[in-house]
Order: structure tokens, then sequence, then C-alpha cells
């Protein structure tokens, strides 16, 4: 049954972190919250604490020996701090929020608004989308790139006369129209001259 059900690309429900630019798996089934030593190292080095421990699945167990104590996401609006134990859960991505942090904080999980709710924060839950998302939805950032506003349905990303206008059934058009998404803009100048094409010979053509 297992691997007549396997996807290698079933995506799981997920929460994005600006924090460390990680995706987060939600799974209830999990008593542990997990995090990539990857994300480990390159954001909680200092935190990282020698304690062994077991993960057991339906095809085999391992032992580790990292867990981290870190302070809560800012996504959580909550203060205080939490063990990851620290372990790559999944390549695709950054870590595992399992019940032991979501009993603390809680939380709800809400199909119908795809939202965990706490008492203090509504977090969007990315879950069965057909696409990868490139910016995650109500994310105001992502490290590398300065956002400038949120985007409202038919709303440009700038004003419209530091753009350079598209048809409409462009693709360039549709993604300004997302909705509840933010990306960066800037103006650029654009130039443009008269240029003469001549025929120098069948389908050869000099511009």
């Amino acid at each position: 049954m297992i691997e007549l059900n396997y996807d290698a690309n079933l995506r799981h429900p997920y929460i994005y972190v600006p924090d460390i630019n990680g995706k987060f798996m939600l799974d209830t089934g999990s008593t542990r919250s997990f995090i990539s030593p990857e994300k480990a190292e390159a954001y909680f080095a200092d935190a990282k604490q020698y304690e062994p421990f077991t993960v057991t699945s339906t095809h085999a167990s391992s032992v580790h020996h990292e867990v981290a104590n870190i302070p809560l996401f800012s996504i959580f609006n909550d203060s205080g701090y939490h063990k990851f134990y620290i372990y790559n859960v999944d390549h695709r991505y950054d870590g595992l929020i399992g019940m032991d942090l979501m009993s603390r904080l809680s939380a709800d999980i809400c199909l119908k608004d795809k939202t965990l709710k706490t008492n203090s924060a509504y977090i969007y839950i990315v879950y069965n989308t057909d696409y990868e998302l490139l910016l995650d939805p109500r994310v105001r950032y992502r490290p590398i790139e300065q956002p400038c506003q949120e985007i409202t349905a038919k709303e440009y990303l700038c004003s419209e006369n530091k753009l350079v206008q598209y048809a409409e059934e462009t693709c360039i058009k549709q993604l300004m129209k997302y909705h509840h998404n933010l990306s960066r803009c800037s103006s650029r100048q654009v130039e443009s001259e008269n240029l003469k094409i001549e025929r120098i010979a069948p389908n050869s053509w000099i511009v």
C-alpha cells in the first residue's frame, strides 16, 4: 500500500517562515518539531546542543544527536523559545511543526481558510497548489528581495506611469493581478528607436 500510494511529487501542507526563508511542514502525527541541519547551522549554530534522540518511521529507525532551543519565529507573534530536533525530515522542506509546538500555541488548523490559527496569529497554509509558489501568500518579503507594497486584485505592482504597457492577454498582466502576494518593483528607463529593415535575399533580412 505504501508503494501504491507513494508520489514523489506530493506536496504536504506547510507554512513559510520569513525569518529563515524556510518551509515548515505541518504534521499532527509528529510529537516533535524538526529543523533541517542546514538551517540550524546557518541561523542557530550557537543554540545547538548535544542530545541524542531516535526518529522512527514506517521504514526504519535512526539515531541523531543535536537539538536547538531557538526563539519562536516572528510569524507566531509569541515570545519564548522552543526545542527543535535537528534532522532532515524531507529534502523539499526546511523543517516540521509538530504537535508539541502546535499544542503550546493552542493552534487550530482551518482547512476552509487554509490558515494556522493561534491565540496571536493567523498564518497562511500552503497546500494543494497547482504550481510552485515563487513568493508565498501573505509574505512581505524574501531575504534576497526587498518588497514594495501589497498587491490587491486588479492592481499594478507599481504606479502605471512607471510600467511598460503589455497586451491584456499576456502573462505579465496576469502576474500583476495576483491577490495576496508581494513582489519587488522598480522603474527602469526604456529607450527605443526606429529600425530600418532591408531585404537582401530570399528569406534574408538586414537590420
